[in-house]
């Protein structure tokens, strides 16, 4: 890896270590939700998970979208469809990593 880069184990560990993300039950998955496939050098961030925002990390040259409210939620469809699919497929498509932490 190379200087100014993290792995998205080192992240998500550091993350998961320093939000205290396993410390209480939630409405969903906390941490990292998607990999992406690249090194991270460049972080975006916001509040929901949509493809608008994964469209403008991607043009920023993110490598990694830092979250509140992410993909998955208790109770809802497992499938990949309408809205959920888009979603993932643009992450999928850049390269990008997600993570969330609604806490």
């Amino acid at each position: 890896m190379a200087h100014g880069e993290l792995s998205i184990t080192e992240l998500s560990d550091h993350l998961d270590r320093l939000l205290e993300a396993a410390a209480g039950k939630d409405f969903g998955p906390n941490g990292l939700q998607v990999q992406g496939r690249r090194p991270i050098r460049k972080i975006a961030t916001g509040v929901s998970s949509c493809v608008e925002l994964f469209e403008r990390a991607r043009d920023a040259g993110a490598d990694a979208v830092l979250v509140h409210h992410g993909l998955f939620w208790d109770g809802m469809p497992r499938q990949l469809t309408g809205h959920t699919y888009a979603r993932v497929a643009t992450l999928l498509e850049a390269g990008i990593h997600l993570l969330a932490y609604h806490l």
